[in-house]
């Protein structure tokens, strides 16, 4: 779940848009998120069967509607891909002390990064679940452990020079009026998306009518607390204005250390992790709409050949 959800690089976006963005993801909490992790604990504990909203929505609205709601599920992500393998590249130029240089706009070294990582993710989830699960887990630590990072240089830069970006009650109350400000909330709210994942594969998973309602209720509040928290410690350490919406993170961390002193080192390693973190979120998304096609393969809906059990 944290893993499939969390992405730093929306705090940056969030945060390029100023203040008002952490009132959206405290809105987008309630109204989406909260609601979304309800309607999938409860249909997983009642039918925790493998292909999760494809099954349910053919239980419910019949076989066509199944089909399309499975079809689109599956398809979409293939678009969804090319974002994160985009930001896995983006963010590796860190990794390697190139952040600055430029290296971002040479498309050699843009399409080697993406297909690498897109390669890397496929391969070791071909081996099967049991050794996939295992880039699943370390993407999620991949992406949990830079986010505490900024958080703490966040926290310490309030309580020491002041936030870089006022925040105060009319900074932070959002204009709902603002057409932009309500495309944000869109998209935060999209940020949110993507608890329905692990129930696609219910036949897989050890007892789901117990584990699945549990893993959402343990991994929400986390995803939850470091999107509103994430995004106040970017503004805490940039001005939204020189917010860089895809990298803007590594922009804080890397003004966290610069205010601490002789934590340079601590840049790349968080980028490291975060390049861990994305492919264990491709991972993620490769393996669950994957069931998604195989059940519809089952049903006879896709070719036969979707259907079919590698020996």
């Amino acid at each position: 779940n944290i893993v499939a959800i969390l992405s730093l690089r929306w705090t940056a976006t969030a945060a390029a848009a100023g203040p008002s963005s952490i009132s959206f993801w405290v809105l987008a909490g309630l109204l989406f998120f909260i609601p979304q992790g309800l309607a999938v604990s409860h249909l997983a504990a009642r039918y925790p069967q493998e292909g999760g909203i494809y099954s349910w929505t053919k239980r419910t609205f019949g076989e066509g509607h199944g089909f399309l709601c499975g079809w689109c599920y599956w398809v979409n992500n293939i678009l969804y891909y090319p974002n994160l393998l985009m930001s896995t590249a983006v963010i590796g130029t860190y990794v390697i002390g190139r952040g600055d240089t430029g290296l971002v706009d040479n498309w050699t070294y843009i399409i080697v990064a993406t297909l690498t990582a897109l390669w890397l993710a496929v391969l070791v989830n071909i081996v099967g679940l049991k050794t996939g699960r295992w880039l699943q887990n370390a993407g999620a630590l991949g992406t949990y452990v830079p986010g505490a990072v900024l958080v703490g240089f966040g926290l310490h830069a309030a309580l020491t020079r002041g936030p870089a970006t006022p925040m105060t009650l009319d900074t932070i109350i959002p204009d709902l009026g603002n057409t932009s400000q309500l495309n944000l909330w869109a998209s935060i709210a999209f940020a949110y998306a993507g608890l329905e994942l692990c129930a696609v594969m219910g036949d897989e998973i050890k007892d789901p009518r117990r584990t699945l309602p549990r893993s959402i209720f343990i991994a929400a509040p986390f995803i939850a607390f470091l999107y509103i928290a994430g995004t106040a410690s970017v503004l805490a350490l940039v001005p939204s204005g020189n917010v860089h919406v895809v990298s803007g993170f590594f922009q804080a961390i890397s003004a966290g250390a610069r205010d601490l002193g002789g934590l340079a080192w601590i840049v790349p390693v968080a980028a490291a992790f975060y390049v861990v973190g994305t492919i264990g979120g491709i991972g993620a998304w490769l393996t669950g709409p994957a069931r998604v096609a195989f059940v519809i393969g089952l049903d006879r809906y896709f070719p036969p050949a979707f259907g079919r059990v590698h020996p």
